[in-house]
């Protein structure tokens, strides 16, 4: 069942009827019957997959189905979610990110977490870039360096419009696969927020910042000077070596030299191969607790700009 068929859930929708469904259901209160049918059978017109479409609470009673995606917006999401596991028997739940637009909501979404840890429902937050097979590949090569000379001394994130607003979390995500940390010190930003965004609903934020985890240096410089609209990423290793990816191009470099090539940066239209593995419990998804711990480090760099995002 995906819930919501705003801009991001018809994307999910793209990337499910690319696997095999015997219903699809696509629930969203906020938007009549007609209008939804109408948003739906646009997209999966070209493939032949069953859909329901639920506009009323009522309609998800005793519903069962392996997977939930819920593809709102994160504000009030949290009871909308209470909601719907309260009416409809599920395996699997992937929940997008952002999960909650400002600190004060990380307590009630704790206490959910540790109320829902001897649940059989298992959930996942959908920070994607570690399943990318570009990444799966980064992360062998540096596995491959001599042991004691893989640790990750900085991590420089470059992009020509970075919006930490919305992509943050993908990136305080992808440190998480690459090194182990407990906490982040030593913030120094320069952000400025903008109240309009191309994303409905979510505030845009853009400048740069450098902060340590634990005692890696993370460096994020969104430079509008950049050519390139792709992020480009530096890792500086205590061994000496430059790890390089050039994600656009799926492109990685070691010292300079260019040592692979890979598959196309999936994007969430195209990533249906993330639903297979969740579904099969081999997913790299961080769970609702790691998502958590993630989520209350990107507020925490954000600072003032809590209660903004959406």
């Amino acid at each position: 069942m995906l819930v919501g068929a705003g801009a991001l859930g018809r994307r999910h929708i793209e990337a499910l009827k690319e696997i095999p469904i015997e219903m699809l259901y696509v629930y969203d209160p906020f938007i009549d019957n007609a209008g939804l049918n109408v948003i739906v059978g646009e997209i999966v017109n070209k493939k032949l997959i069953s859909v329901k479409c639920l506009t009323k609470p009522t309609e998800l009673k005793g519903l069962m189905c392996d997977l939930v995606i819920d593809a709102t917006l994160s504000s009030g999401r949290l009871d909308r979610l209470k909601n719907i596991l309260s009416s409809v028997t599920t395996k699997y739940v992937i929940l997008e990110k952002l999960l909650y637009p400002s600190k004060e909501e990380l307590l009630p979404w704790t206490i959910f977490a540790d109320g829902m840890r001897n649940s059989p429902i298992c959930f996942y937050v959908h920070c994607q870039r570690p399943e990318w097979p570009i990444y799966k590949k980064l992360k062998s090569i540096i596995e491959s360096i001599e042991k004691n000379a893989n640790q990750i001394n900085k991590i420089s994130f470059y992009a020509k419009e970075f919006d930490f607003g919305s992509n943050l979390i993908h990136l305080i995500n992808l440190c998480a696969d690459m090194i182990e940390f407990k906490e982040v010190k030593s913030v120094t930003k320069r952000l400025k927020v903008l109240e309009h965004s191309r994303r409905v609903g979510i505030v845009s934020v853009f400048g740069s910042t450098i902060f340590n985890l634990d005692e890696t240096i993370i460096e994020i410089n969104g430079n509008k000077a950049m050519e390139s609209d792709q992020l480009i990423i530096r890792m500086h290793l205590s061994s000496g070596d430059t790890i390089g990816v050039e994600e656009g191009d799926s492109r990685i470099f070691w010292n300079e030299e260019c040592v692979w090539f890979g598959e196309r940066s999936p994007f969430v239209s195209e990533s249906s191969f993330i639903y297979n593995e969740v579904l099969n419990n081999t997913s790299r998804l961080p769970n609702l607790e790691e998502s958590l711990f993630e989520h209350s480090i990107t507020f925490e760099i954000l600072g003032e700009i809590n209660g903004k995002l959406s």
